[in-house]
């Protein structure tokens, strides 16, 4: 059974083969972008430390913290339709929920979303995004370019 909730044993990288270890990296950014408690930069610094292609660990990396994020937009979205739905059958009371994390959102800025590897305001900041109803070209451009650069700089370091 699989334990999101310790970080993941540097151990079980080496023991296993190359594309199980990337599908484990892969699992493992995945969790730690969306709500279940968790991190990847053991998983990350594990595989640097085996020798694997630091690209190859760097696109598996990104790609699975990026979609875990995406899980949360699709949340946030979730969570707008409904709210918008039951706007529609009380007409009388303003969908006062949309409305603020609009609010929010436009004071924070799409920018804000560079900062969605961070933990305890990332998924909060992805999930923010969904309800206020950003593109998501837009949200796809600031969460992958963050997240990227996130794990750009720590393999930078790992090699240096």
């Amino acid at each position: 059974m699989i334990c999101f909730s310790r970080p993941f044993p540097a151990k079980a990288v080496s023991e296993v083969s190359a594309p199980l270890s990337y599908g484990l990296l892969f699992l493992s950014a995945f969790a730690a972008a969306t709500l279940l408690p968790g991190g990847s930069e053991l998983a990350v610094t594990a595989m640097i430390s085996q020798g694997k292609d630091a690209w190859i660990v760097l696109v598996v990396a990104t790609a699975g913290n990026y979609l875990g994020a995406v899980v949360n937009y699709a949340l946030g979205r979730a969570a707008r339709r409904g709210a918008s739905e039951i706007a529609a059958r009380k007409p009388h009371e303003p969908n006062r929920w949309s409305a603020s994390a609009k609010r929010i959102y436009d004071r924070l800025g799409p920018a804000s979303l560079l900062l969605s590897w961070v933990p305890f305001i990332g998924d909060p900041l992805t999930v923010l995004a969904g309800v206020a109803g950003m593109p998501f070209g837009a949200f796809s451009f600031w969460v992958a370019l963050g997240k990227g650069a996130r794990y750009a700089i720590l393999i930078g370091k790992l090699l240096a």
